[in-house]
């Protein structure tokens, strides 16, 4: 990941494979697609993240896609706990996250999962099967976390 003023637009892949980098929305989205859920790639993707986190100004939006529609790419204990980390580690950035799942009973426990994860004004999340949905509610402002089924 690059810091806002340099970052190219497209995809890359990082983590040997574990997911793939992308910028969507001119820019304003940063997309992580997961290939898997593993320790090491959510460990990496977190670091990731907390870098690009200490690039945004105070006060500044920041929009985040995560990708969860591959087999391997399941939702976690440990991975809600990072997720939930980095839904701290700013809370002076308006995060704004969304989660597209693979499937109906994906989307479900990702919504039973992820009561809780973003905490404070600060934070708004929504989760859903469909990408252009996900990619519409960030950028719409909407604070109610949507979801799609």
């Amino acid at each position: 990941m690059q810091p806002p003023a340099t970052r190219s637009a497209g995809s890359r892949q990082t983590c040997e494979s574990c997911f793939t980098v992308d910028w969507l929305a001119d820019n304003r989205i940063l997309c992580l697609r997961f290939a898997n859920t593993s320790r090491a790639a959510v460990d990496r993707a977190a670091a990731d993240l907390k870098r690009e986190l200490d690039c945004v100004p105070e006060g500044a939006s920041f929009y985040l896609l995560l990708d969860l529609r591959q087999p391997n790419a399941v939702i976690t204990p440990f991975g809600l706990r990072r997720i939930r980390e980095i839904a701290r580690y700013r809370p002076d950035v308006q995060l704004r996250l969304a989660v597209v799942t693979m499937d109906q009973l994906s989307l479900e426990i990702a919504k039973l999962s992820g009561r809780g994860t973003c905490l404070g004004d600060h934070c708004s999340h929504y989760v859903g099967v469909q990408e252009a949905q996900a990619v519409a509610w960030l950028l719409s402002g909407d604070t109610i976390a949507l979801s799609s089924s």
